[in-house]
């Protein structure tokens, strides 16, 4: 069964912030469902990735994918209500917004031509989650996305849900409310929704769970496996204590100060679509959109439905126009619909003419018209008109349009009284007798004036009608980009006067140069704040300035900085005479905006930096109306990280302390230890200027140090060690004084075996403290306790309160015993400790009461008495023996115990050895056995009692390594065939395979008859009687000697040449040396050889002193005694001969019978052309040649040799057959034919050259 996931979206009651002119604020609903379990989202996100690389790898990867919505609205019975189509189409056109980055992404359409319209009084307005498979019944559509539009929940806090992928057609769902704020409809919760139909997650998904997403993106990020699985959102602490916005201009902005497990402190995106912040904007970031796409992926590859509900064929719009308004801030559209089952339009734009269009609004079917009113200045757009229920099949014409800079409008135009006449900039006259503008506004562009970065400059002008009040303002385009934006407006006349214009504007430093875009306007009714705004009266002019280097103007040069402290540095500079001011910029390394001041002189402050950051700067002069100069060089300058002051230790107490320091506005690093204990453990991320010491001991001397963490990352030093001392015990409260006269107390106080109190009586004030005293117990034991009170006349109740985390606080949670009632006499009862208690010294207090049992540890009690006492928690000691090794006689092992529970220990060990007060684990000690001795531990006992052993140390003691050095011969020749009286040269290589060097090494070959020693060029190689001898020396590990000599041979054959090492001065682990040359072992080595001639005879090297080897051991069954078991044999006098040449063929009978084999025939066939040359003794027929053998002795053979002549070129075969014998041989019948693979039948391959 798959599962299915639902988000949930509910009201979330407070005031929306909308960026709309709405004169009322709406409230926002919000998604509030709980999120996925890890294992279902990262189920969920593999399933998503491997349809998104299988899409991929088949090439069926599109940039933008069309998905059919198929729309079904709830209505009355009478069809009255529900979401109306030009409403549905300016929805969806707003959510396709955010489906789209780069012309890629997703594009929804309307399924049909027509909505699916659900009319049911019963459910229209209370829609039942609970029975929503009974009310959507079989109404999904099985190939497009399914878009239920209610209007209202039978939970009326309940806004809207949508399912995440899953193979079953009820996950195309997405069940919405159609809420009346549309703006919130269709850019929040609708795409909302819709990106969790597409596998996309909250930001602040798993945020309040055991491993929520960390804010690093550095080392140790976690971004790929916790929260929404997206790296390039930031981690959201959405739920987690301390997050928090306020409202900024009517928008959220977030201002928490929740941190992350690794204390860094959180700065979610709070304009993200999946977040729950509900801010004026909205967006995907670029790995969500990856995310959809492998959302997408996952869909397109579900089997339980599908997406591919076929767009409606609708008539292409025609006559499509697009107006400009005066103003220029708004595009009127109009087009012509030829079709009538369009769902509605969607209104697209781009500002490319064949691709990335994007709606920028929708329209109800057979509306027509359309204004966009969201257009920028300096803009050419390209706008299409699409049926919203089709894709690209239906598409309008593209028509374009040009967005010039805006313009102001004004009601009245400047008529002879209100407009400019002549304006001055710099001392250059831009416009003189203009006039009155058409509609107010003129350019002029045909003369300009060169001004500098920094410089300051005079705006003057005189109006057309001296009776005539202006204001004014100026704007200068100084990021160029055909906007004249707020920040750009660097003069204004706020206060109407008739008098001429008398301004001055200062251009910011580090202005590049080039043309710069200038706008003047004037307005009779209000100081201007838009440039393209709407007023009573007035004039606006633009003009083009220059950038421009002043020639005259120095540079500032010998730039320095000093002074420089942790947020602050003096910068200096020198300058030739001329300058009236100067201009700096400077900004942290690696960032791109400049911070610019304009200064009169040097040197000049920086304030404001951050501690431990890296700044550039630079400096140019303004030479007043002249412009400036250019900027001078980069200067960089550090500032340090500083070391925190005013380190302060408070709240001393037995086992805690508050640890203090300046605050410096940053993050820090602490570090703290033991007095006595030289390693520091480090607390890596502190965040305030405080922090907490706990579970510290008893009258121990600690040490603190702290360092500053800088925003940069530097890390400050250290600051000099603070020390202070806990205290020699635990600070409890005590109760007010209470009276116990009259017997309401405690006698004695009676734990398991020990008696922590007897004969106590009555304390003064009802109070006494009997710690010197300790009982011994173990989490999770019951231990009877027995409090006998000082009287038996009156009743008492009792509580017993230990401080389980030993924080000097006696908590509710920490009363471990309330009597059922009260007693008189004595009060009897059992006490147990939690499981898990950590070893250690705790307090105990038991309080008596008279006619009642206290809740209360350091509450008044008018007759009664309290005790605090002391107890020891402690673990059954274990203790588990390591250490088996193989060690040499003579030698110490070192074994090692493993121990748990309190210390100190005592351990006896199987071989007597006993060992007390043992402190600290591991323990480790030494033995030294003469024999391999297993070891185990007897007992381990501690406070708490005996406890239980384990682990084996088996301990083997070996022998003294004997020395050997191992040994290694090899042998080759330079010619494998020689003519007869040719020397060929043989080379021995003796190698030391380690692990020791040896000495006095000699390596022997005897030479086979015929074969003679000619000579060695070297003195360790001589010859005497056939014996070559090899003075080999020492070789150290590793190292080889290599030596050659040259032999000659006298007569045709083959000869088998051999070598071995025979001495050496230590022994070989793997041969024996002077053993022989047949054992096969690594100290000797075979050399083959023959010479040219053919020659049958072969010669080999004497083996001397051979090392006896077992016999080989047949495989062959034994042949029968009334038998001749024979087999053959046959064999070439050259593999490789020469066409024409006479080759000598051989065969060989053997005789393994108990018979003698009598009669033998051999039938040999040649190659074709092949011919016997002396036939003596045989019979040849064409290609077979018959060999007679009279007979075979038992336990012999008999060889015969065929010269034949040599024919053709390349392989050749020749096959031996016996044919007959007068003895039978079970194994390989004579009758047989060749090619049956016995052992009667033979064959030879041989290369014809």
């Amino acid at each position: 069964m798959i599962q299915r996931y639902r988000f949930v979206v509910y009201v979330f009651f407070f005031i929306a912030w909308l960026p709309t002119n709405a004169q009322k604020k709406t409230p926002l609903l919000r998604c509030a469902a709980p999120d996925l379990t890890d294992a279902q989202v990262h189920r969920l996100d593999r399933e998503a990735q491997l349809a998104l690389s299988l899409k991929q790898a088949s090439g069926a990867f599109a940039s933008l994918t069309y998905v059919p919505i198929r729309p079904h609205i709830f209505r009355s019975l009478l069809g009255l209500g529900g979401i109306d189509l030009p409403k549905l189409n300016r929805v969806l056109a707003a959510t396709n917004r955010y489906y789209m980055l780069n012309g890629t992404g997703i594009q929804f359409y309307f399924a049909g031509a027509t909505p699916d319209y659900i009319d049911n009084d019963l459910y229209n307005l209370l829609f039942t989650v609970g029975l929503e498979d009974l009310i959507i019944g079989n109404r999904d559509a099985s190939n497009a996305m399914n878009l239920y539009m209610v209007n209202g929940f039978d939970d009326n806090t309940l806004g809207g849900y949508a399912y995440f992928p899953a193979n079953v057609l009820s996950s195309t769902r997405a069940i919405i409310l159609n809420e009346v704020d549309e703006f919130d409809l269709g850019n929040r919760l609708l795409p909302h929704e819709i990106g969790h139909n597409f596998n996309l997650l909250h930001t602040h998904q798993g945020s309040t769970g055991a491993t929520p997403e960390l804010v690093t993106r550095g080392a140790g990020a976690n971004c790929m496996t916790a929260g929404d699985l997206v790296c390039d959102t930031p981690a959201d602490p959405y739920g987690r204590p301390g997050a928090s916005v306020v409202n900024v201009n009517g928008c959220p902005q977030y201002n928490g100060t929740a941190t992350d497990p690794q204390g860094a402190t959180y700065n979610p995106s709070i304009t993200n679509l999946m977040s729950y912040y509900f801010p004026c904007t909205h967006e995907f970031t670029p790995g969500q959109f990856d995310r959809l796409a492998a959302g997408l992926a996952l869909r397109q590859s579900h089997s339980a439905y599908s997406l591919s509900y076929p767009p409606t064929a609708v008539a292409a719009p025609v006559n499509l126009s697009a107006v400009l308004a005066a103003n220029a801030k708004t595009v009127s559209l109009s087009w012509q619909d030829m079709a009538n089952n369009e769902m509605g339009f969607f209104v697209e734009r781009s500002t490319n003419p064949t691709n990335a269009f994007v709606a920028v609004g929708g329209t109800g079917p057979n509306q027509t018209t359309f204004v966009d009113a969201s257009v920028q200045s300096n803009v050419t757009y390209y706008y299409r008109i699409r049926p919203s229920n089709t894709t690209t099949g239906s598409l309008s014409p593209v028509v374009p349009v040009d967005v010039p800079v805006c313009r102001p409008t004004y009601s009245a135009s400047c008529n002879s009284t209100n407009g400019l006449a002549r304006v001055m900039v710099n001392g250059v006259a831009l416009s003189t007798g203009s006039g009155c503008a058409v509609s107010g506004y003129s350019t002029t562009t045909a003369v300009t004036t060169t001004v500098g970065a920094g410089q300051t400059i005079p705006v003057s002008a005189s109006l057309l009608n001296a009776g005539t009040s202006l204001f004014a303002a100026v704007w200068v385009d100084l990021n160029r980009n055909g906007v004249y934006e707020s920040t750009e407006r660097l003069a204004s006349r706020s206060t109407a006067s008739t008098s001429p214009l008398a301004l001055s504007l200062t251009l910011p430093v580090g202005l590049a140069s080039g043309v710069l875009p200038m706008r003047l306007v004037t307005a009779t009714n209000v100081t201007p704040g838009d440039p393209c705004g709407g007023y009573a009266g007035g004039e606006t002019e633009d003009y083009v300035l220059t950038v421009g280097t002043v020639v005259n103007c120095p540079t500032p040069t010998a730039l320095t900085a000093t002074n420089v402290a942790s947020t602050s540095a003096l910068i200096n500079w020198s300058a030739a005479s001329g300058p009236t001011g100067f201009g700096v910029q400077y900004r942290p390394s690696g960032f791109s905006n400049w911070t610019v001041v304009n200064v009169p002189s040097a040197p000049y402050a920086l304030t404001g930096l951050a501690a431990g950051g890296s700044y550039e700067w630079q400096v140019l002069s303004v030479c007043g109306t002249a412009g400036s100069s250019p900027l001078s060089p980069v200067s960089s300058l550090s500032t340090p990280c500083a070391v925190p002051t005013s380190l302060t230790t408070t709240a001393i107490s037995g086992n805690s302390a508050q640890l203090n320091w300046g605050n410096m506005n940053t993050s820090y690093r602490l570090q703290w230890r033991p007095a006595d204990n030289p390693t520091w453990a480090t607390v890596p991320t502190v965040t305030g200027t405080t922090f907490a010491m706990t579970s510290l001991s008893l009258t121990t001397a600690y040490q603190w140090q702290v360092a500053a963490v800088c925003p940069s990352g530097v890390v400050s030093a250290f600051t000099n060690p603070v020390s202070f001392t806990t205290t020699d015990r635990l600070v409890y409260c005590q109760p007010p004084a209470s009276s116990c006269d009259d017997g309401d107390g405690l006698a004695s106080f009676r734990l398991g075996s020990v008696n922590l109190s007897s004969g106590s009586g009555c304390s003064a004030g009802g109070y006494q403290s009997f710690t010197a005293v300790s009982a011994n117990l173990l989490p999770g034991q019951p231990y009877a306790f027995t409090a006998t009170l000082l009287s038996d006349s009156w009743p008492e109740g009792l509580a017993i309160w230990v401080d389980l985390n030993r924080n000097g606080t006696l908590e509710p949670a920490e009363r471990l015993y309330a009597s059922p009632g009260t007693a008189t006499g004595s009060l009897l009862g059992t006490l147990t400790l939690p499981a898990g208690t950590a070893s250690g010294r705790y307090l105990l207090r038991a309080r008596v009461s008279f006619d009642n049992v206290t809740a209360d540890p350091c509450g008044f009690v008018e007759f009664g008495e309290t005790e605090d006492y002391s107890i020891n928690v402690c673990s059954p000691p274990t203790a588990t023996l390591t250490g088996s090794q193989t060690l040499t006689s003579g030698q110490a092992a070192t074994l090692t115990a493993q121990l748990t529970g309190s210390a100190p220990w005592s351990l006896t060990v199987s071989s007597g050895a006993a060992f007390t007060s043992v402190v600290a684990s591991p323990f480790t000690f030494t033995v030294s056995p003469a024999v391999s001795t297993t070891y185990t531990l007897s007992r381990v006992t501690n406070a708490c009692g005996v406890g239980t052993v384990d682990g084996v140390a088996a301990v083997t003691v070996v022998a003294p390594p004997v020395l050997m050095t191992d040994l290694a011969l090899a042998m080759t020749t330079n010619s494998r065939i020689i003519r007869t009286g040719d020397t060929c040269v043989l080379t021995v290589v003796v190698s030391n395979e380690g692990p020791r060097s040896a000495s006095a090494i000699w390596a022997t070959s005897l030479l086979p008859p015929h074969m003679v020693f000619v000579g060695s060029t070297q003195a360790a190689v001589t010859s005497s009687s056939g014996a070559v001898s090899i003075a080999v020396g020492t070789l150290q590990p590793d190292e080889s000697g290599t030596f050659s000599f040259s032999v000659r041979v006298t007569d045709p054959g083959t000869y088998r040449l051999a070598a071995q090492l025979t001495a050496a001065s230590l022994p070989d682990p793997d041969s024996y040396l002077n053993s022989g040359t047949s054992d096969g072992d690594d100290d000797m080595a075979l050399v083959d050889l023959r010479t040219s001639e053919a020659g049958d005879s072969v010669y080999v090297s004497p083996n001397p002193n051979p090392r006896p080897l077992p016999v080989v051991q047949g495989n062959q069954p034994t042949p029968p005694a009334t038998e001749a078991d024979l087999s053959l044999a046959l064999w070439a006098s050259n593999r490789v001969p020469i066409s024409g040449s006479v080759l000598s063929l051989s065969v060989a009978v053997t005789n393994r019978g108990g018979l003698v084999a009598t009669n033998v025939v051999v039938q040999l066939t040649l190659p074709a052309g092949w011919s016997v040359t002396n036939g003596a003794g045989l019979s040849v027929a064409g290609p077979l040649v018959t060999v007679p053998i009279a007979s075979i002795a038992v336990g012999q053979f008999v060889r015969a040799g065929i010269p034949v002549l040599v024919s053709g070129t390349g392989e050749q075969v020749v096959t031996a057959v016996i044919t007959a014998a007068t003895q039978p041989d079970t194994d390989s019948p004579h009758t047989n034919a060749y090619g049956q693979g016995e052992d009667d039948e033979a064959s030879l391959n041989v290369r014809v050259q």
